[in-house]
């Protein structure tokens, strides 16, 4: 497991089984240099035999879940099956278009650190054999500066600790990746 701090983030990368210990922060961490470039790492959490189920879903809080929805103060909608909605008791449901769906939250009042899941939800059976179902390009931005792109698909998942003190804005921008939107439902939430 690694820590890596920077603009009042906290991202943190470890197996599925080891999420719980990573909570904690580390002692007087310091921010990389200037030409280090934050990631965003993503752990497999199932065999690529299955498909995700609800067991490999991140546990989340949804009542911090809706409440970080109620946050939202810019939404743009991918064109075509581009969707941004919650979900009851799953999360926020990011879904792209042909071009990209994004995102623009507000948590300039909030104080206590969020500890941010996404996974790309379940896909029904007859779904499965589509090498291109159930995949997403991620890219997160915090004040308009950019931890990176990364691809999600059904067997990720990954947790991003965000200390908002001094952050404004969280913006999630979610691309269909490999050009099919067939069930790329990227989910976000909070734990």
């Amino acid at each position: 497991m690694w820590f890596l701090v920077t603009c009042g983030l906290l991202v943190i990368a470890c197996k599925p089984s080891e999420q719980i210990m990573a909570t904690q922060r580390p002692a007087k961490a310091q921010p990389p240099a200037e030409s280090v470039k934050p990631k965003i790492n993503f752990v497999a959490t199932v065999s690529k035999a299955q498909s995700p189920s609800e067991s490999a879903k991140p546990k989340i809080n949804f009542v911090a879940t809706e409440s970080l929805y109620k946050k939202i103060k810019q939404k743009k909608l991918g064109s075509g099956p581009g969707l941004i909605r919650i979900d009851k008791n799953i999360g926020i449901l990011i879904h792209p278009g042909v071009s990209p769906t994004e995102v623009v939250f507000d948590v300039s009042e909030m104080k206590e650190t969020l500890k941010l899941a996404f996974w790309m939800g379940g896909l029904p059976q007859n779904i499965l054999p589509i090498s291109k179902a159930g995949t997403a390009g991620c890219e997160v931005f915090v004040d308009g500066k950019s931890l990176g792109r990364k691809r999600v698909d059904r067997f990720t998942n990954q947790t991003l600790l965000l200390n908002p003190n001094g952050v404004s804005k969280l913006r999630i921008v979610v691309d269909d990746d490999d050009g099919a939107q067939t069930c790329d439902w990227f989910f976000m939430g909070l734990q």
